[in-house]
């Protein structure tokens, strides 16, 4: 058995492996004559890139060479300053790009953070989707859609950070596997804050958009585990952030029924003993008219 399991996932790895460089192909096809010439220019159509490149130069020039807090410089607004919190720069794509500004200089690191951002975010799709559906081939199709679509194209001549998506399918992988899966929710909750803090360190937008996304399909998590309309989340056992196995309906009793308020009522009234509710697939029974009384028939005194 063990061995089967180590064969089964080194075919996923190699699986996995291969529909990574196939991105990376379509990346450079796509972007084409970008990756001929990384050193000897970049893609042009606004003069946004040339502001993201500056951001990439200062955060390797204030870490490495001033040593002082990149978010605030005196190069902008000169004397006095300004503050870079709101500055639209992708702080992680800059920070990330600092080994290569040393080795290749600025404008291969902003040409390789261009191309993979394309890679990445159509592979974090691929893993988004195949842990949805389970089928690569499905999955490999919503990498394509989510990474090359027209308007990543059309925004990567000046906004690096709206096509820098790589790390959005992969928090709302951890997200809804926290909730799914109950044997590793810390571990998931963690890589999902994780990711939420990459993403919030790349563009406030989509951080905006996976805090939506995250309370939609909470709202839809919780309610679609309960069986009845009325029955609130309260109906259901365990709860999404509690133990116990996912899917496992709690026995809800019934409460016992009351004496129409047409027959009067009685200390030695027959109470009905509570009965446990049916099964979700086997349906409800209908309830009992207020106007014809309780069933089970009270006893007047």
């Amino acid at each position: 058995m063990t061995n089967t399991r180590k064969t089964r996932n080194s075919r996923f790895i190699i699986q996995d492996s291969l529909v990574l460089v196939i991105y990376g192909i379509i990346a450079v096809v796509m972007t084409w004559p970008l990756a001929a010439d990384l050193s000897g220019h970049i893609l042009r159509g606004r003069v946004d890139e040339y502001m993201f490149m500056w951001g990439f130069w200062w955060m390797r020039y204030s870490l490495g060479t001033l040593h002082t807090w990149p978010f605030h410089t005196d190069m902008l607004y000169h004397p006095f300053g300004t503050e870079l919190a709101f500055h639209t720069w992708s702080p992680l794509v800059s920070t990330l790009s600092i080994p290569i500004q040393d080795a290749w200089g600025v404008e291969v690191a902003f040409n390789l953070a261009i191309l993979a951002a394309y890679i990445f975010s159509a592979f974090s799709m691929y893993l988004l989707v195949n842990y949805l559906v389970r089928d690569r081939r499905a999955a490999f199709v919503g990498g394509l859609v989510f990474a090359f679509s027209t308007f990543k194209f059309y925004q990567t001549t000046g906004h690096i950070h709206v096509i820098s998506t790589q790390f959005l399918p992969i928090y709302l992988l951890f997200f809804i596997r926290m909730l799914r899966e109950a044997d590793h929710r810390r571990r998931h909750a963690a890589f999902a804050g994780l990711s939420l803090g990459f993403i919030f360190l790349i563009d406030y937008y989509q951080t905006v958009y996976a805090l939506f996304f995250s309370l939609c399909y909470l709202i839809y998590y919780l309610f679609s585990r309960n069986p009845s309309a009325e029955g609130g989340v309260d109906a259901l056992d365990p709860s999404p952030f509690g133990g116990g196995r996912e899917g496992e309906w709690a026995a809800q009793p019934t409460p016992a029924s009351s004496p129409s308020r047409w027959e009067g009522n009685s200390e030695d009234a027959a109470q009905p003993t509570p009965t446990p509710s049916p099964s979700r697939w086997e349906g409800s029974a209908p309830s009992t008219s207020r106007w014809e009384g309780s069933s089970g028939g009270a006893t007047l005194g």
